[in-house]
């Protein structure tokens, strides 16, 4: 029989691999900020891989497009975030209420901060995320933009999970 710590190993270090399909946003801001994120180029048939490891609190996650990456933390929000999953990107922190609906997980952009700063939700980017599971696979659609500049970029796909080692 194995050993349960042995399972919480493997989902605290876990590697999800598959296929993608990248849309990116035509503006030259739009290219610019997507470039500064680190966000995978355009494409069809990407193999991505997403590689995350607790650390104490929180997640880490990072997302390889065609060994382009990227990556973000994740943690349970507090105080003002309180009830809210966190996700940081650099200097910025998005706090996301996390919606099932249809079958799905929706995360929606509740409040920001920027360099610590809280932002107006009206200045928030655009993001319409989702998840779910579908014949065994993790299916993910992720699409962001700025509501004076547009799409930034939109991705889609799905997941299998190996181990770290595989």
């Amino acid at each position: 029989m194995p050993d349960p710590s042995d399972a919480k190993e493997i989902f605290s270090r876990a590697r999800l691999c598959q296929l993608a399909k990248v849309e990116r946003g035509k503006g030259v801001l739009a290219r610019l900020i997507a470039a500064a994120v680190g966000f995978p180029r355009a494409g069809s048939d990407i193999a991505v891989t997403v590689d995350f490891r607790r650390e104490e609190a929180r997640e880490r996650w990072r997302r390889s497009f065609a060994g382009r990456a990227f990556s973000s933390t994740q943690q349970e929000g507090r105080g003002g975030f309180d009830r809210l999953l966190c996700e940081q990107f650099g200097p910025a922190v998005f706090g996301l209420a996390l919606v099932v609906e249809t079958g799905r997980l929706r995360l929606q952009v509740r409040r920001w901060c920027l360099f610590g700063v809280t932002m107006p939700i009206a200045l928030a980017p655009e993001c319409e995320a989702c998840e779910y599971e579908e014949q065994g696979r993790f299916h993910f659609f992720v699409d962001l933009g700025l509501k004076w500049i547009g799409r930034i970029v939109r991705y889609q796909g799905w997941l299998e999970l190996r181990t770290a080692a595989s």
